[in-house]
């Protein structure tokens, strides 16, 4: 049989080298004594395979090719699989590959690095493990994605020929149990109390019985049970159906979940239950098309392999092996931990984010306004920061005061609804989030790479929009902050002067505010991306506090609290819809505040040089330190490099904050860094096609549909 083999070979030119260690690897599986040794001997024949290189495909056909002409080895080939299958445990391979682990970040990453360095031993009786090894790194599952049909309809057919059904009864086996395990996870979660509260509705959770999740168990049963006793035609297809019928009305359910997390709050739990949820619906919708695929069709030779159903069975098991490797790998673990925590960021405060950006003309000139107020009143904010970062005392002290001054000063800026530049974008992860949802998730899938391209260019077309219509808001805020704060700090300079003698800053003070602002002589570039960190991580808490409050119905307690009958029902209802208004904004704010104010105090404790630079406050500074050195304060270019300074400030303040909302939003529902790229690069576009949107106020009629509110 030799000759034949490399016969075979050599019209693939594949030298006798390799033809010998061929038929080493394949006599040691249709000889091996044990389940160990077999599956040895087929990872040696798949790392064969994949050896060739370039030509990893041409040895490939070049087996296919020798099992078509050679069908004593096609027997023991199959007959080997057989007995892999029929030894192997794999229900866990189709319902546990590549979905969320309970266990937590933590306990899953530290198992994970304990197999890297530390010899790990075989489990032979899971198929799942085995997978894990014949795709031993992140690339080999994209190459057998990248498989051309028509070689792996020739391998279904080769190796699982219909007339042999005894082959596959193992692996048939444990593709029923694991889509049974998967229909019973989905039920698990969907039935939790978290999710069933929010998955109607109503007031009160919808009956048990009444749970898509509860049924989707015993349609799933009966679909299986008709796949396993190989019934085609309309009686599969019919259960099929029902089955389908109680999985939509599972990702109709979740989605009332993900539009009732606005008004009830999210938790770790329910991203997480979703998320399982909706990875085993997406699995058990391509096992039901394997199942509904016919596996045999009629062509004028008579009935053939149905490529339809080998195309299916290959989605699986690219689903199967990517899934594989997430599984085994570290990075890809913290990725979708990321990616999880992302997402509860991301699930609420919709509203929130879209209130930060003006839609129209009234809303842009309300920002004006807003803004004016917010620089009249961070003109005694920056005046009352000067005194304290001078004061004798430890830096704990001066630290905590800083960030008092600052909070108190943000909380009003939000009790008298004035903005303040810069803050608002950090805030904006939500609306992002709900574009990306709007162009991918809840869209009928894209079918064919023109309707791809079409709503691939649709979502970067609505983020690039939503950008400059936050870039010209920003402007605006940034604008009335600074021109208001800079009159006011004059003002107020003059009025000190004039009724003490002196002026506010002594000189030796005010040259050091010139050196600190200048982007050439200070860490001015690296402290202002820093507050831009310092501004995204202050809503991220934000948004925390007012899903707290949510999520465990403070508003509802306040408002039913029993001491209503004493204080007055309707002044707690008003305290409630205060509370409920308010809880984010001021946990945004005071978060703010002293985030600002103890970071130069922990940089000093730390031995690290961190300070922060906020465009508004810095400008308040600089009209300070300019009007107590009188006619001296243009000397020397100080004060253009400190102006320079102020424009970088409010460029990184405004493009680090967003940046990272938009990685949130884009991390939450899986976009890659090319996608995020490609987001940045169709906004340039838009900038350079239509610099008026990014720069001027909305044209008369634009956007008159929405409401007036800015937010604060």
């Amino acid at each position: 049989m030799l000759p034949q083999i490399l016969a075979v070979f050599s019209r693939h030119e594949l030298h006798a080298a390799d033809g010998l260690a061929f038929v080493k690897h394949f006599d040691t599986l249709a000889e091996a004594a044990s389940l160990g040794d077999r599956l040895d001997a087929w990872l040696e024949i798949v790392d064969w395979v994949r050896d060739g290189g370039e030509q990893e495909w041409d040895r490939l056909e070049a087996l296919l090719d020798l099992l078509e002409s050679l069908p004593e080895v096609r027997l023991r080939l199959q007959t080997a699989l057989a007995r892999i299958f029929d030894e192997t445990e794999g229900a866990n391979l189709f319902a546990e590959s590549g979905m969320p682990s309970a266990r937590g970040l933590f306990p899953e990453l530290w198992d994970r690095l304990v197999r890297v360095i530390l010899p790990e031993p075989r489990d032979d009786h899971d198929l799942g493990r085995l997978l894990v090894r014949q795709f031993r790194d992140n690339a080999a599952p994209e190459s057998f994605r990248r498989m051309d049909p028509a070689l792996f309809h020739r391998f279904i057919l080769l190796v699982f020929p219909i007339d042999h059904p005894s082959i596959d009864r193992g692996l048939r086996a444990a593709f029923a149990d694991g889509f049974r395990l998967l229909a019973a996870k989905a039920q698990a979660h969907g039935l939790a109390a978290d999710l069933r509260a929010r998955s109607t509705e109503g007031p009160r959770p919808g009956g048990v019985a009444d749970s898509p999740f509860y049924r989707l168990p015993a349609a799933s049963e009966e679909l299986v049970l008709r796949w396993s006793a190989r019934r085609t035609g309309a009686d599969i297809h019919r259960y099929a159906e029902l089955w389908r019928k109680e999985a939509a009305a599972c990702r109709q359910a979740l989605a009332t979940v993900n539009r009732r997390l606005e008004t009830s709050g999210v938790s770790v739990e329910i991203v997480f239950g979703v998320a399982v949820i909706e990875q085993a619906l997406g699995r058990m919708e391509i096992m039901a098309d394997i199942m509904t695929s016919a596996p045999m069709t009629d062509s004028p030779d008579g009935p053939v392999r149905n490529p339809v159903h080998s195309h299916a069975i290959h989605v699986l098991f690219c689903d199967l092996a990517s899934a594989a490797r997430h599984d085994a790998s570290v990075t890809l673990l913290v990725a979708s931990s990321m990616s999880l925590l992302h997402r509860k960021i991301v699930e609420r405060s919709g509203i929130t984010g879209r209130h930060y950006v003006a839609e129209n003309r009234a809303e842009y000139w309300s920002m004006w306004r807003a803004a004016a107020g917010g620089g009249a009143l961070t003109t005694f904010t920056a005046a009352l920061k000067m005194v304290i970062t001078h004061l004798s005392l430890p830096l704990f002290v001066i630290g905590f005061l800083s960030g008092l001054n600052y909070a108190v000063s943000f909380v009003l800026l939000q009790t008298f609804n004035f903005v303040l530049a810069t803050k608002q974008p950090a805030m904006t992860a939500a609306h992002l989030a709900e574009i990306l949802r709007g162009h991918g998730e809840d869209r009928e899938p894209a079918r064919g790479r023109e309707r791809e391209r079409k709503r691939l260019q649709e979502r970067n077309d609505a983020i690039a929009a939503f950008i400059a219509r936050l870039v010209r808001t920003q402007i605006a805020a940034a604008l009335g902050n600074i021109l208001v704060v800079t009159v006011g700090a004059v003002a107020f300079s003059f009025l000190w002067l004039f009724c003490t003698g002196h002026t506010y800053l002594s000189q030796e003070t005010a040259d050091h505010v010139f050196h600190t602002l200048s982007p050439l002589n200070s860490g001015t570039l690296f402290y202002a991306a820093l507050t831009g960190v310092i501004l995204w991580l202050a809503s991220l808490i934000g948004g925390w506090v007012d899903n707290f409050a949510v999520y465990h119905r403070l508003p509802q307690a306040i408002r039913e609290h029993r001491l209503r009958d004493r204080l007055g029902r309707e002044r707690l209802a008003r305290w409630s819809v205060v509370f409920s208004e308010n809880i984010g904004g001021w946990g945004t704010n005071i978060s703010l505040g002293f985030l600002l104010g103890m970071t130069p105090v922990i940089g000093s404790f730390l031995g690290l040089p961190l300070d922060v630079r906020h465009v508004t406050l810095s400008t308040g500074q600089l009209a300070l330190a300019c009007s107590s050195l009188q006619h001296h304060w243009f000397h020397q270019g100080w004060f253009l490099l400190a102006l320079s300074g102020i424009a970088s400030m409010f460029v990184l303040n405004l493009g680090v904050s967003f940046l990272l909302s938009l990685f949130t939003a884009a991390r939450a529902y899986g976009l890659r860094t090319g996608d995020i790229v490609a987001l940045l690069v169709e906004t340039g576009r838009r900038f350079v096609r239509h610099p008026r949107e990014f720069l001027l106020p909305p044209p008369k009629g634009a956007g008159d549909s929405h409401g007036t509110s800015h937010g604060h």
